[in-house]
């Protein structure tokens, strides 16, 4: 008979919840960010689920022409 590991031997509850608060606090930001770009409930969700990227691209840019070039490709057709 095999023995089940426990719960908390795969789950710490302390940690991903904060990790679960940092990524909703990404999504509402960049959310704010990209409000007048989203227009479908599809687009929200991918510009949620991408947040870490999407912000830590514009923090990696060095002016602000770079960041009106970043958000003009990011403009859907």
């Amino acid at each position: 008979k095999k023995l089940v590991p426990h719960w908390d031997r795969f789950f710490d509850p302390r940690p991903d919840a904060l990790a679960a608060a940092t990524r909703l606090i990404l999504g509402a930001a960049a959310g704010g960010l990209f409000h007048g770009q989203v227009t479908t409930m599809l687009a929200a969700v991918a510009v949620g689920a991408s947040a870490p990227a999407l912000l830590g691209q514009m923090g990696a840019v060095r002016s602000v022409g770079e960041l009106a070039e970043l958000a003009d490709q990011k403009k859907p057709e």
